[in-house]
């Protein structure tokens, strides 16, 4: 095999890669005008690129995920009588966005606390409401947790709490999941 200058081995390598994109390049039964050495650098070199594609891919499906799938706290809130604790803002998800709730903690105010709680998913303030969790106790010592695993709510509902017997505490976390990401995430 005749030895190449480098200009002119990058210049045939070129040639090769060009019409291996353009796909005039030979066949597998024919070795490229440059030999055996330039048909493995050609091939070397495809694959680096589409490696380097591939990675900049999973990059940027990262940076996606984070951004269309991430960790809320559920803002904590209390009264201090007993009644209905609610806040569509901060305690159900905006437009465009599902919840999958993963904990909701209650605990009785230490002063004029409640004798019992019950946690609601809401479409509004106890408008057609369902009752996830009812947390009893003694006034001013219970606590109460709920770790749902497959508890999902979408935009326009709603967590609410009712408290009897005196004001409670309240406060969890949620993955926050855009719409459009959703069937990714449930995969």
């Amino acid at each position: 095999m005749e030895s190449l200058s480098p200009d002119a081995g990058m210049a045939q390598l070129a040639q090769a890669y060009a019409a291996q994109a353009a796909g005039t390049a030979p066949g597998p039964d024919q070795p490229p005008a440059g030999g055996a050495e330039l048909d493995v650098f050609a091939r070397l070199t495809i694959a680096l690129d589409r490696a380097t594609d591939e990675m900049r891919r999973q990059r940027h499906a990262a940076r996606k995920a984070w951004d269309h799938c991430h960790p809320v706290p559920l803002v904590p809130l209390s009264n201090n009588a007993a009644g209905t604790i609610t806040d569509p803002d901060r305690w159900g998800p905006k437009e465009g966005w599902a919840w999958q709730v993963l904990r909701v903690s209650v605990v009785s105010n230490a002063t004029g606390g409640a004798t019992a709680a019950a946690l609601f998913d809401s479409t509004a303030a106890m408008e057609g409401a369902t009752q996830l969790q009812g947390f009893t106790g003694t006034a001013g010592a219970f606590m109460g947790l709920w770790e749902p695993k497959g508890h999902f709510m979408l935009p326009g509902s709603q967590l609410v709490w009712t408290s009897t017997g005196g004001g409670i505490t309240v406060n969890g976390e949620a993955i926050e999941i855009a719409l459009d990401w959703l069937p990714t995430y449930l995969m």
